[in-house]
This record gives C-alpha cells, sequence and structure tokens, in this order.
C-alpha cells in the first residue's frame, strides 16, 4: 500500500527520518526518468536523481503545502538539470605525472573488460533516445515519465502540473506518431534498472550532511544553516563521474559560462519548465508594439542617440565583428529575426535574434550596438513605456532587463518558469510576466525583484499557441489547439470570452492600443477582428493563401499589419478592414512586425534573413539590412578558402564571404523539404558544386553559382547522415541511419555500391587523399575501411569503447585520426595498421572530445570540446600548441581552411565562428 505523501512529509518533518526514505523509494524513478530525459544522460541522471533528494532533504520544510510537493519536486529535478546544463563542466582528472608503462594490448584489455558489460544496455539507450527525438518535447517527457518512471497519467499531471486530459492526449499522440516503434520503447524503458544502491548512496550523503538528528517536532530549522553550508561546499566539487555530456537539443541548453543564479523553487503554483507546443509552434508571440510617442521627442531627447551617430564608419562597417571571443576574426550570421520593436524616445529600433539583440538607429539604420547576454535565440523585446528600459525573454525563460540609452544590462530576473509572454505596465514601473500555468507576477524593473503574484488564470486542458497582452495591462488572450481565443482579466483570473469561430489555430493575436479590439489569425488564412467587451467578430479578412504568421497595431491604433506566409505583408484600416497596402519584397515566412510610433514606417523581420523598412504611406521599401539568418548545422570551406557553405535549422543553404564574413548569396529551393535538417555539407573539389545530406533520405547537388539544383540522389531507405566527395571529384560518399555506405557516381549520379557491415547508425565518411580507400565511423563502435573502386571491405577497426565523435584523414595519406566520446584521440598509422593513442592535454585536463580535423600540413590537429575550446595539438607530441576559447557550449565541426590560415567552429548553439590561425 502507497503511503500518502502528505503523511509522509508530516512524519519526517516531525523527526522520522524512515519517512525520508520512504519518499525517496517513492519517488526516485519519476526524479531520475525526468532528469535522464533532459540530460540525455542515464548516469548523469542518476547523480541529478542523488543531488534532487539532497535539496529535498534540505529545504522540504520551505514548502508551504504538503499537497504542492510533486510539483515542487519537478521544479527542483529540472533546476538541477538546469544548473548542470548551464554550469556544470564535465568531471575531469588530472594527466598523472608518471610514465603509462602499460602495454597497448593491456591498454585495451582493461577497457575491454570495463565496457563490455554495458556495451548492450547502452546501445539500447542510444537506440530509444533516438526514437523519443521523434516527438515533440511535451510528449517525450510524458513517454518518459509514463514508461520509466512508472507514472499514471494522474500522476504525471500533478508531477508536471499539467491537466490530465492534456496528459493522456499527449500520450496517446506519441504513441500515434511510434505506431511501431513503442513497443519496442515501453520494453526497453521498462527494462533500464536505476543503480540498486541509489536509495542507500542519497541516505549515506544525508547522514554526511547532516549532524545528529535532532528530537525536535521540526528536525531541520535549528541546524539548517549548518546543513547549507556544508551542501555548498559538496555541491562545488560535484556528485558523481560525469562521463559523458549530451549533444545540443533544440531548443535546449548547454552553457559553459555560467553565471550567478538564484533558484525559486518554493512557488505555490508549479512551474511547467518543459518547452510547449505553444512556444516551438508560435514563430513570435506578437506583443503591443511601442505606445504613441512625440515624434519631435526623438531629436530633443538626451544625446545618448546622437554620440552613438558619431562613430566611426569602420565601426559601422565592422559591426559584424562586435563582441567576438578574443581571437576570432569573424561570426558568420547575425541570427534568425524573431521579434523587431521601435523605441521613440531614444530612437532605436531593437532587433531580437538567436545571437543577441541588435540596436539600430531609427532614422539612419546604422547598426548601434550587440546586447549578447543570452546564451540563447531571444524570442520577445519589450520597451518600456518611458523608454529608458529594454526587456528581453529567451527561448530558456530566461529575462534580462537593460538601459536602453547605453546598452549596459541592469539585471537577470531570479525565476526560472515557461513564460508565455512579457509586457511592461503604462506607468513604466513593472514588468508583467506570464507563465504557462496562467501565474501573473509583476517585477519591479529598477531592482529586477518581485513585486506580486495577482492571479491565476485557468488556461485549460488545450496547449497554448498564441497569446498577447492588452495596452491597458488588464487583459490577456490566448489562443489554443481547439481553435478558441480566449479573453482573461489578468487581475481577477475570469475568463471573459471565448471566441469560438476560428477555422485553425489562432497562431497570433494584438490588441489595439485601446484595448478594445484584438485582432487574431493562423493557419486558417482569415483574419479576424474581435470587440473585447461584447466578445463578438465585427470583420473577417480573407487573406487567400497568406497564412498570417505576425501582427502588429500602429501606436495610436488606427492601421495594423499582417505578415504572411508567403512573405508579403497587408496594412489594413482597423475600422473599416480595408486593405490600404500589400508590400511584397521578403521571400519568405514574416515573422515580427512594429509600426514605427510616428506612423510614418513598419519594420519586418523575415525568414529570408532581412530586415526591412516600409514607408507606411507609399509601400514602398525605404531599407534593407541583410544577414540575419538562423543556427548552423553543418559547414564546409570550398576549395579556394574564400567561402563557405552551410545549411542552417532555418531551412537555408548560405555561402558566406570568409574575408569579411558577409553573406554572398542564398541557394534557391527547388522543393522547401529538400533542406529541412540538412545534417552534412560538402563542396567537390572544383568548388563548382556543393552536395547537401538530408533528413529527407537523399543527397542533393546544388550549383554554387546559380544555386540551382542539379541532381537529387535516391537510394538510402532513412535519414543521410554524411556526404563527402572524393579528392579526385569522382565519387561521392554518404552515410545513413539506414546502416549503409553508398558511393554515387559524382558526374552521373547513379549508384555505384552499397556498402553493409555497419550495425548503426553511420555518422561520418572520409576519402583517403588518393581517394582509392572510403573510411566510415558508425553509432556501433566501429571504423569501416572500404575500397572505393570495388565497394569491398579492406579492414574494419573495433577497438573503440563509445560511438565515433569524428573521423579525419591526415592530407599526407599517412595517418587516420578517430576521436570516440572519450578523451584520447586514436591515430592509426595506415601503411603498418599500428596504432597511437594520442592523449591530448587541455590545461592539464581531459576532455571528452567531439570533433576534430587535420590542418593542411599534417602537422597539427583542431579538436572541439563540450565546454566550448577549440584546441591546437602536435599530431606528434599530442602537446598543446593553442586554443581559442569562444564557444559557450561544445563544439560540434572543426575545419580548417584549405590554404590553412584559417580555422572554422562551429558550436551547438549554431554559432559559426573564424579564427586567424597564421
Amino acid at each position: 500500500m502507497k503511503n500518502d505523501v502528505v503523511e509522509l512529509i508530516q512524519r519526517f518533518l516531525s523527526g522520522d527520518e524512515a519517512a525520508f526514505a520512504e519518499l525517496v523509494d517513492k519517488y526516485k524513478k519519476q526524479v531520475h526518468a525526468l532528469a535522464w530525459r533532459k540530460t540525455e544522460d542515464f548516469h548523469i541522471a542518476e547523480d541529478i536523481t542523488q543531488e534532487v533528494f539532497l535539496k529535498v532533504f534540505q529545504e522540504l520544510h520551505t514548502l508551504k503545502d504538503p499537497n504542492y510537493f510533486p510539483g515542487w519536486l519537478y521544479v527542483t529535478t529540472t533546476n538541477c538539470c538546469y544548473t548542470w546544463h548551464r554550469k556544470k563542466r564535465i568531471s575531469v582528472q588530472p594527466l598523472q605525472d608518471e610514465e603509462i608503462t602499460m602495454s597497448e594490448k593491456d591498454f585495451y584489455s582493461q577497457h575491454v573488460v570495463e565496457e563490455r558489460t554495458r556495451t548492450a544496455v547502452e546501445s539500447q539507450r542510444e537506440v530509444v533516445k533516438k526514437l523519443l527525438a521523434k516527438l515533440d518535447e511535451s510528449e517525450r517527457t510524458v513517454m518518459t515519465l509514463h514508461y520509466l518512471g512508472e507514472m499514471t497519467i494522474e500522476e504525471i499531471s500533478k508531477f508536471i502540473g499539467v491537466s490530465s486530459g492534456t496528459i493522456k492526449s499527449r500520450l496517446q499522440r506519441a504513441r500515434n506518431r511510434l505506431q511501431k516503434e513503442e513497443p519496442m520503447i515501453r520494453e526497453a524503458l521498462e527494462h533500464f534498472q536505476l543503480s540498486p544502491n541509489l536509495t542507500d548512496n542519497i541516505l549515506k550523503e544525508v547522514a554526511r550532511l547532516k549532524p545528529t538528528a535532532p528530537t525536535t517536532s521540526n528536525p531541520l530549522i535549528p541546524w539548517v544553516a549548518a546543513v547549507s553550508t556544508l551542501a555548498v561546499v559538496l555541491l562545488m566539487f560535484g556528485f558523481g563521474n560525469h562521463q559523458y555530456l549530451s549533444r545540443y537539443q533544440k531548443p535546449y541548453s548547454l552553457d559553459a559560462n555560467a553565471e550567478t543564479m538564484v533558484e525559486i523553487v518554493d512557488a505555490p503554483i508549479v512551474a511547467n519548465l518543459e518547452s510547449t507546443p505553444g512556444i516551438r509552434l508560435q514563430i513570435r508571440n506578437t506583443n503591443v508594439v511601442a505606445l504613441l510617442n512625440d515624434p519631435e521627442a526623438q531629436q530633443n531627447d538626451d544625446n545618448a542617440a546622437s554620440s552613438e551617430k558619431t562613430q566611426t564608419d569602420k565601426t559601422v562597417k565592422d559591426y559584424i565583428q562586435w563582441k567576438l571571443p578574443v581571437g576570432a576574426k569573424a561570426r558568420l550570421g547575425k541570427g534568425l529575426i524573431h521579434d523587431v520593436q521601435y523605441n521613440a524616445e531614444v530612437g532605436q529600433l531593437a532587433v531580437a535574434t538567436d545571437n543577441g539583440i541588435w540596436i539600430y538607429d531609427a532614422l539612419t539604420y546604422q547598426p548601434l550596438r550587440l546586447l549578447n547576454k543570452h546564451v540563447f535565440l531571444v524570442r520577445n523585446i519589450e520597451y518600456s513605456p518611458d523608454g529608458k528600459l529594454l526587456a528581453s525573454l529567451d527561448s530558456d525563460n530566461v529575462i534580462h532587463l537593460w538601459n536602453s540609452q547605453t546598452g549596459t544590462h541592469k539585471y537577470q530576473l531570479d525565476y526560472r518558469d515557461s513564460i508565455l509572454n512579457i509586457v511592461f505596465t503604462s506607468d513604466s514601473k513593472s514588468l508583467v510576466t506570464i507563465n504557462n500555468y496562467g501565474k501573473v507576477t509583476y517585477w519591479d524593473p529598477t531592482t529586477g525583484k518581485k513585486q506580486q503574484d495577482v492571479s491565476r488564470i485557468e488556461i485549460g486542458d488545450g496547449d497554448v499557441f498564441g497569446t498577447a497582452f492588452s495596452t491597458d495591462k488588464f487583459l490577456f488572450a490566448t489562443g489554443n489547439q481547439h481553435k478558441v481565443v480566449e479573453l482573461w482579466n489578468i487581475l481577477s483570473g475570469e475568463r471573459k470570452h471565448a471566441l469560438e469561430e476560428h477555422e485553425a489555430i489562432p497562431l497570433n493575436m494584438a490588441f489595439s492600443p485601446d484595448g478594445e479590439t484584438l485582432v487574431s489569425a493562423g493557419w486558417g488564412g482569415k483574419v479576424r477582428l474581435w470587440n473585447t467587451d461584447a466578445g463578438k467578430e465585427f470583420y473577417s479578412i480573407d487573406s487567400d493563401r497568406n497564412k498570417v504568421y505576425s501582427i502588429a497595431f500602429s501606436a495610436e491604433g488606427s492601421l495594423f499589419a499582417t505578415g504572411n506566409y508567403t512573405g508579403s505583408i497587408n496594412i489594413y484600416q482597423k475600422d473599416t478592414a480595408e486593405l490600404k497596402h500589400t508590400l511584397e519584397g521578403h521571400s519568405e515566412i514574416v515573422l515580427a512586425l512594429s509600426f514605427s510610433p510616428d506612423l510614418r514606417s513598419i519594420a519586418s523581420g523575415s525568414y529570408d534573413g532581412t530586415l526591412s523598412i516600409w514607408d507606411v504611406v507609399s509601400g514602398k521599401k525605404i531599407h534593407t539590412e541583410s544577414g540575419y539568418l538562423g543556427n548552423f548545422s553543418c559547414f564546409a570551406f570550398s576549395p579556394d578558402s574564400k567561402t563557405i557553405v552551410s545549411p542552417t535549422r532555418e531551412i537555408q543553404i548560405c555561402l558566406w564571404d570568409t574575408t569579411n564574413g558577409t553573406l554572398q548569396k542564398t541557394l534557391n529551393k527547388a522543393d522547401y523539404n529538400l533542406l529541412m535538417f540538412v545534417n552534412d555539407v560538402a563542396f567537390n573539389p572544383s568548388g563548382e558544386t556543393i552536395a547537401t545530406a538530408s533528413i529527407e533520405k537523399s543527397i542533393n547537388l546544388w550549383d554554387r553559382h546559380t544555386g540551382e539544383q542539379i541532381k537529387k540522389l535516391i537510394g538510402h531507405e532513412s535519414v543521410v547522415l554524411c556526404v563527402a566527395y572524393s579528392p579526385d571529384g569522382k565519387t561521392i560518399a554518404s552515410g545513413s541511419s539506414d546502416k549503409t555506405v553508398r558511393l554515387w557516381d559524382a558526374k552521373t549520379g547513379q549508384l555505384k555500391y552499397t556498402l553493409e557491415g555497419h550495425t548503426k547508425d553511420v555518422t561520418n565518411v572520409v576519402f583517403s587523399p588518393d581517394s582509392k580507400t572510403v573510411v566510415s565511423g558508425s553509432d556501433d563502435r566501429t571504423v569501416h575501411l572500404w575500397r572505393a573502386d570495388s565497394g569491398a571491405v579492406k579492414r574494419v577497426i573495433k577497438e573503440h569503447f563509445s560511438k565515433i565523435a569524428n573521423l579525419a584523414y591526415s592530407p599526407d595519406g599517412q595517418t587516420l585520426a578517430i576521436a570516440d566520446h572519450s578523451d584520447t584521440i586514436y591515430l592509426w598509422d595506415i601503411n603498418t595498421t599500428t596504432l597511437n593513442p594520442l592523449n591530448t592535454p587541455l590545461e592539464q585536463q581531459k576532455e571528452l572530445i567531439m570533433c576534430l580535423a587535420y590542418s593542411p600540413d599534417s602537422l597539427r590537429l583542431a579538436v572541439g570540446y563540450p565546454t566550448g575550446t577549440v584546441a591546437l595539438l602536435d599530431t606528434t607530441t599530442g602537446a598543446l600548441q593553442r586554443s581559442f576559447s569562444g564557444h559557450r557550449v561544445l563544439v560540434e565541426q572543426v575545419a580548417f581552411a584549405p590554404d590553412g590560415k584559417t580555422l572554422a567552429s562551429l558550436c551547438a548553439l549554431g554559432q559559426l565562428l573564424l579564427w586567424e590561425i597564421e
């Protein structure tokens, strides 16, 4: 019979420590399942589980209502996972001073014995992780908690604070999406076993933390200060031996540059921190645009803005190099646009992107500064009505406050929640946030401290996709999966109206400045205007095929604009719904809109990577800023070293000039779906053709100069993960999750050979310099060498203990470098087939190796690490020659330019940096 959680907590707080052990046994699987879901590492999840229950032991007395324990535990676990992602480094051991006398045979025997017993289980976990990756965030969490955490629908509901109906629908959607694989996932998750000593280990750590248990009725209070001090010391050293670092997963988070953070976990309303479909699918949460301001104020304001305009032409020209890490010479791309806002008081236009917030002079459109305190993409920005502050919200639900005149960072809100929207009050004295639970919080922008929680809106069972605040700040609108827009009173939490006439999910909404009108639209193409007092529609506009992605009102409320799927912008008269202008110029979805306060212009940001300014009266384009493209997924140098080709996660293939970091061109998209999640890219030896490995089971060939698609190579039965050209340009090799390597005739596109032998995903392919050998690496921990002329296998290397991270053939053809997910690079002499494990010292520590690349002279290896560091190692001695520190998360790819003068590195957040080598 299960113990009631409230009874257990009361017993524990009364001094019965056996009750704590029962709490651990009752919830350890649930905590571990959630931690495994968020870290993607089974062993690290056990460490975090231990850390969570230590926090529970220390802080349970602070929970005001024991009935909220499941939700409180969810928040605590999520915070611990967040802390691991943002602050923790890989647990490392210093290199030993003494010589390693172990023979190669003994060296391998020892590791093989240690690893053999874990291989099958780890492999199964990897398979399950890949299958679960097909699901949305919320569905993946529910599946993991249900099967691995052994939780019922009701328990999950209490744990993450979402209604049982929503949990049930998410679980059903997940099962439907994985119809064939669901039984395998269920079986695999149910057979994952926690360490049998986990509870004992937790209790031992608790015993180390606490003094002799007092016998008072409230045992924790008298000595909580001492416990906290010891806990901090222990946490500084870390718990467990963290051996693996999960790869970045959108929109997720790793951050090597930790910042001081206060974690609030004692909340009367549990925070749902998982990434919701509302945040994923709503490209931009449309906020209320800047309030009506005096146009003359821009010219008569203090001289902060004018001083910015006097900066030198060189500074303006080199804005792409602002805030670069030391040693980096260029940043490619400014990020994808997510929001744009005008500030009349200081004459600025702010643009929120993946790479930070770009600030422009609103009159000259010259770049003024880059605000890049955020680690993840900035999805919302909001100026205070008095123009003095700028608030920014990123995809990891972190809010920063800035001085809008100087760009100085003021505060990071001490908050951790899944935030739907932010807005300033009309007097600029409060910043208002609303979370995924409907809890409304007021913050003091001068101190960054919480002022009060005013209500809790019962949003209901449907997932929220669109949100908007009214200008007077007392109305909040939500659009849900049931195609209903609901209007709420913020102060009372009361639902005023349910607007139920939508034919599709309402993704975007905006209130008029007087709060009397709400405009809503979505994928259905119709734009609806509602009277917020009566809850009645008074106009419906049929926008034909133009699915609406963004909406904005003018400051005085007479006009509103919609940004459309096709790249056009429609400007309407609010009172009559008359179409005033259709602005044509963007080639992709319009993601963000903002009217200038003087009504003279409107700014628009698009998926095509451009920010455009339009004249509202004439409808003509005034100015365009380019280079706003999204996170990169991979890259490759052209043979002449002058160009980098890099697909983005936002479905673009871009060519960049390596000399100045500017965009040369974007390849045409013959088929929009072909470019979703390009996994790898390669130039042919002449530099005229580009090959991309597609998630759509194909390899696509592109003409570099025209941008047109040349060929589509079809044959793989699953996602193509890697692609490479032979140095003689005659053959293309591709690896896939169908476990095969395929060789193609580069001229005709015909399939030559299908190479079978791997038992898991083929993640790397590379040719020898003489084009005679193809080398492939796989998640099955093996490397295969194949004859390029016949497809026959030459050799299989099986000595690796974890999946292959990267391969590199030395340009002199003598050595093959292999990095698996360990702290060692293995160098194989191709002529003698002997092995030389190359230990890689980095500041006298070992780190996991994520990627590597040879220099053109074969004398150096560039190595990327999880902490964001790139190191140059001597290939003969393994000595560290130089290191570059600039990325904030793990480095996924490194490559030398063919001329050897430049090194490029790509991190998991999509930041692509160029470094000067020679």
